[in-house]
């Protein structure tokens, strides 16, 4: 399964690692995030959302998705 993490991370050539280090988290915790096997923290998801780019709402849209 492909997240959007996983593909920020390829797109960016950057090995998962790095992106470990990048987001302060070590490599277990972000391949959990990637895979989708955990979810982001909700206190982790802006500092994400800024390192990545990706939307707050993609990363845990069950918590920052606006409502219809």
């Amino acid at each position: 399964m492909s997240t959007a993490l996983k593909t920020w991370r390829t797109d960016a050539q950057i090995d998962a690692e790095n992106a470990a280090k990048l987001a302060g988290v070590s490599l277990p915790t972000w391949s959990r995030w990637e895979t989708g096997a955990r979810k982001v923290p909700a206190e982790r998801v802006p500092s994400l959302s800024k390192l990545t780019g990706i939307p707050m709402e993609v990363l845990r849209p069950e918590m920052f998705a606006e409502a219809s």
